[in-house]
C-alpha cells in the first residue's frame, strides 16, 4: 500500500471516529435525563380540550347523570387528571393514593378524573370496582385525550389549575406527598 493510500485510509477512518465521539457525546446528554425532572411543554399552557366517556362519577362532578364529559365542565375549578389501565399495576397503586385524598378532601373544590386509556369498557369497570374507586372516571375509547396530552404510557397525571392552565405533569406514579404538593399549587393557582 503506498503511502498516499495510508494516509487516505487513516483520514477516513480518524473522521469516522471522530463523527462517532461525537454523535455519542451529543446523544448520551438525552440518555441521562430522567423523565420526572424534563419539563413538560405543556407546563403554563391551557389545558387541552378533551371529551371522553364516564364510567362513573358525573353526580359528584355535573351534580347530574351523564355519559360523558369534557374539560369544560371543569371550569373554574382545579383539576388533578389522571391517565390509567386495568392492566397497569402501578396505577392500582397509585389509585389507593388518589382514592384516600378523594375521601378526605371532597370537599375541599378540587376534582378528581382519572381516564382509561389502552383498555377495554369492561375490564375497565372491573378495575373501578376491585380497587375501590369513588371518584370520577371518564373511559378514552380512542384515545385522544391521552394524545392531546402527550401521555407516553400510564400512569400519568396532569395537574390543572382553576384558570385552565397545566400547572405540572407526573409521570409515572404518585406517592401521597407528590399529590399534595401539587393539589397545593393547583389550589393556589400558581403554574
Amino acid at each position: 500500500m503506498s503511502s498516499s493510500k495510508n494516509s487516505r485510509h487513516y483520514f477516513v477512518v480518524g473522521f469516522a471516529l471522530l463523527a462517532v465521539f461525537l454523535f455519542m457525546l451529543f446523544f448520551s446528554k438525552g440518555l441521562t435525563l430522567d423523565s420526572n425532572t424534563v419539563q413538560s411543554p405543556l407546563i403554563g399552557k391551557a389545558a387541552k380540550e378533551f371529551h371522553v366517556g364516564l364510567l362513573q362519577g358525573s353526580e359528584k362532578i355535573l351534580g347530574r347523570h351523564a355519559d360523558s364529559i369534557d374539560l369544560a365542565d371543569f371550569k373554574g375549578a382545579p383539576l388533578v387528571l389522571n391517565f390509567w389501565a386495568s392492566w397497569c399495576t402501578t396505577c392500582a397503586q397509585e389509585s389507593r393514593v388518589h382514592e384516600a385524598y378523594w375521601k378526605a378532601h371532597e370537599s375541599n373544590g378540587v376534582r378528581f378524573l382519572s381516564i382509561a386509556v389502552h383498555d377495554t369498557r369492561e375490564d375497565a369497570l372491573y378495575a373501578i370496582k376491585e380497587q375501590g374507586k369513588s371518584y370520577a372516571i371518564g373511559f378514552d375509547a380512542e384515545g385522544r385525550a391521552a394524545l392531546n396530552y402527550g401521555v407516553t404510557g400510564v400512569p400519568e397525571t396532569i395537574f390543572i389549575n382553576a384558570q385552565g392552565l397545566v400547572v405540572h405533569k407526573e409521570l409515572g406514579p404518585m406517592d401521597k406527598a407528590l399529590l399534595e404538593k401539587y393539589v397545593a399549587k393547583i389550589k393556589a393557582g400558581s403554574t
